[in-house]
């Protein structure tokens, strides 16, 4: 789609614009993305562009809601296992409460990603 309305990949992810197959879905229309409708997907995505200016704001203001949930939930989790570790578990107690740990320790670091400037 870039090569043919010029949409660069950031404004791609931000518009998310409904894709089925090899069409542009718009206003009801199919449009094929092909540089044939070239003017077509132009024009789709620019109405997009202008139709989408306030949804950053309510993104990030969903992102900022959405972190806080995570952080709670995560700071919970811990506490949670702390106190477990505290009531004097016996063997196989503590060696399944150390695989959920190592796994969600896993997980966790497989979540990390590169911090965009």
């Amino acid at each position: 789609m870039a090569r043919v309305t010029g949409i660069t990949a950031e404004q791609y992810r931000r518009l998310r614009p409904p894709v089925s197959g090899q069409k542009l879905l718009h206003a009801g229309q199919e449009i094929p993305i092909d540089a044939e409708h070239a003017a077509q997907l132009t024009a789709a995505i620019e109405e997009m562009r202008r139709t989408s200016t306030a949804e950053p704001v309510k993104e990030a203001h969903g992102v900022e809601r959405a972190l806080t949930r995570v952080e709670k939930s995560l700071r919970a989790a811990v506490s949670e296992l702390e106190s477990l570790n505290g009531l004097g578990l016996d063997a196989d107690t503590r060696v399944k409460l150390h695989e959920v740990i190592r796994a969600s320790s896993l997980d966790l670091k497989l979540l990390e990603l590169p911090a965009r400037g």
